[in-house]
């Protein structure tokens, strides 16, 4: 992954020893926001769960289910766009703008966050608790406040595109469709 890449020469640029770096930042850190955003939820509603579904759930588990829908069908259209840019059949546009990118500037963070709000809907629906959302709301936070930042930067900074990509951050929303 390039973003790990960047990472680890910005690291070695500061003179920080960038492998017990990456094992905090990358994998501890990633692990933490996986168990809060997912294990804890998901053990709320295994351990909570009394037989009879609510409406409430069905909408739940609904909005998490086309959230993975969501993310999966943008990412095969930014990998398709992707793969044409190196099969040398020069795509129109140098970022991709098609499917649900005419839409959204990150549909995949769209669908993501769409997954773990229905996660902690379901979870709260059963047992009531505000841990139930404080993991899957820490993981939006963290694709708002840092992951979407980093990715604005980054199609921002090859000249041939900012001009574009500017036009599209005025044309196109961040991350919700309307």
């Amino acid at each position: 992954d390039r973003r790990y890449q960047e990472m680890r020469l910005d690291l070695e640029k500061k003179g920080i020893n960038w492998a017990i770096s990456f094992f905090v930042l990358v994998f501890v850190l990633q692990w933490l926001m996986l168990w809060l955003g997912s294990v804890l939820p998901i053990y709320d509603i295994i351990m909570y769960k009394d037989t009879k579904i609510s409406y409430f759930e069905y909408v739940s588990v609904g909005v998490s289910v086309i959230g993975l829908f969501i993310n999966a069908v943008a990412d095969r259209q930014l990998h398709s766009y992707i793969q044409q840019s190196k099969q040398g059949k020069k795509p129109q546009d140098t970022f991709c703008k098609r499917g649900l990118w005419k839409y959204s500037r990150h549909p995949n963070y769209v669908g993501q966050a769409m997954y773990f709000i229905g996660l902690s809907m379901w979870a709260y629906s059963v047992n009531g608790s505000w841990v139930s959302i404080l993991g899957p709301y820490n993981i939006i936070l963290l694709l708002v406040a840092y992951a979407l930042p980093i990715m604005e930067k980054r199609m921002l900074a090859k000249e041939e595109r900012r001009k574009d990509y500017q036009q599209y951050i005025k044309d196109t929303p961040a991350m919700i469709f309307f």
